[in-house]
């Protein structure tokens, strides 16, 4: 793929921002055609009352709300953030903002997204108060956690390889146009029994940290090791395996100039490095 294509790539992003109107000096609030009432709903304290509070830091949470029959029955996962760097966000779009731009642009890749249902900031004089994102519950998923040694499925090694192999695909190509996922955990890939045909289904979620880095294919190098390591330590895979799904990212990201050799030896490396910080 051409330094042309990546450029294509990192403005379909920049292209989503503008698309949504998504401002750094005023609140804005972007919805999917035909969703706004339910966005109204969904802001309303009754909403997030009656929902189910999944996730909870000192400045997220997330919400699963179910929505009512006249407002489309579907159900939501609402994010919400307060944190706040003033000067920062002055001049910076919201993690959330860029987040919302992040799900588009990833899915004009053919990477399969939660459906983005909406995104918005509020901003008073300027300065960022909160940001929140919309999608819709994947019905049916579990995230990739049960793969994970120990996990409900880790001995499902038909089930399991597919996991691996479908999602290293799709990194493959972030990993083309030089995105860095940064937070490519099993945790954040979702997945379900297949259909027409396929093993399994997957639906990826949480790509607040992805970006599009203007390297060269040696610069990035890093980079895509370090995706794959940070996979591959929550998985814990032997050599024959890790060789395994290597060569299977390969076969899809053909920009790289690396052996699969030279790429598992770049991997060990960067998981010997990850265990030794977290044995500290």
């Amino acid at each position: 793929m051409s330094s042309q294509k990546r450029s294509l790539a990192w403005r379909s992003r920049q292209a989503a921002l503008a698309d949504m109107k998504a401002r750094l000096r005023t609140s804005w609030r972007w919805a999917e055609p035909g969703f706004e009432r339910a966005l109204d709903y969904l802001l309303t304290p009754e909403a997030r009352e009656q929902g189910e509070k999944i996730w909870q830091t000192r400045h997220k949470a997330v919400w699963k709300i179910q929505l009512p029959p006249e407002l489309g029955g579907l159900c939501a996962v609402l994010k919400s953030s307060d944190k706040m760097r003033p000067l920062f966000y002055s001049w910076n779009h919201s993690k959330i903002a860029r987040e919302a731009a992040n799900y588009r642009a990833l899915a004009s890749l053919g990477i399969p997204m939660a459906r983005l249902l909406a995104a918005g900031d509020t901003r008073r004089n300027f300065i960022l108060q909160d940001s929140f994102l919309v999608t819709e519950f994947a019905a049916g998923c579990r995230d990739g956690r049960v793969f994970i040694r120990g996990g409900e499925l880790a001995g499902e090694t038909g089930l399991r390889r597919a996991f691996i192999e479908e999602n290293l695909s799709y990194l493959a190509k972030l990993h083309m146009v030089h995105c860095f996922h940064k937070g490519f955990t099993p945790y954040n890939l979702l997945w379900k029994p297949g259909s027409e045909g396929r093993q399994i289904d997957l639906r990826w979620i949480d790509v607040s940290s992805c970006c599009f880095l203007p390297l060269t294919e040696g610069m990035f190098t890093k980079y895509l090791v370090r995706d794959i390591a940070n996979f591959f330590w929550y998985l814990k895979l032997d050599e024959t395996e890790k060789l395994a799904a290597l060569r299977h990212y390969l076969s899809s990201n053909t920009r790289t100039p690396l052996s699969d050799r030279e790429l598992l030896h770049l991997v060990d490396a960067a998981i010997a490095e990850r265990d030794e910080r977290e044995q500290a």
